[in-house]
């Protein structure tokens, strides 16, 4: 029965919606991936704007215990890192194609956090942003608190933004 149970949500986490699947790498979808992360507006702060430093952070989000998740067809990822079971993770959503964005990606992302969250029985989840935006969607469409903000912490093309820090604290059952 338990490795009925096990197996099952094993697969919940392997297949957990439609839209989202687990991130296969090859070094064709990297390269789309670190262009993504390089070029697009706040994705990535200027000190980490380099390829080496972007594939290095891809490998080991993949091979290093981190969960990734493709979105559609590499419209974007949503990963969870340095997860820490029955405790916490880090949690990152990037939309590579806008045409993807909607109803169907939010009420997904919602699920997948749900799956993710019920699996490793975390209790908080953190995300940071410097793109307004982001906070917003955040905070209205995937339950995030605003905890702080770090001044000038972020520097994108030699601009300095505010970084944003959300926490999602699950409630005791």
């Amino acid at each position: 029965m338990a490795e009925l149970e096990m197996k099952e949500k094993f697969e919940r986490l392997v297949h957990p919606t439609p839209m989202f699947k687990v991130y296969e790498q090859t070094p064709q979808r990297n390269m789309a991936v670190a262009r993504y992360l390089m070029e697009g507006y706040l994705n990535l702060s200027d000190e980490h704007r380099n390829y080496d430093l972007i594939y290095e952070m891809l490998n080991r989000y993949v091979n290093g215990g981190a969960l990734m998740y493709e979105i559609g067809e590499l419209n974007g990822l949503m990963g969870f890192i340095d997860i820490v079971p029955m405790y916490k993770a880090g949690v990152f959503l990037k939309i590579f194609d806008n045409s993807v964005w909607g109803k169907t990606v939010v009420r997904e992302g919602l699920q997948v956090l749900d799956i993710v969250s019920n699996a490793f029985k975390f209790k908080r989840l953190s995300t940071k942003s410097a793109d307004p935006r982001v906070v917003k969607m955040c905070e209205k469409l995937f339950g995030f608190k605003r905890e702080g903000m770090r001044p000038l912490d972020f520097s994108w093309d030699g601009k300095l933004y505010d970084n944003y820090l959300l926490g999602r604290i699950r409630k005791e059952e």
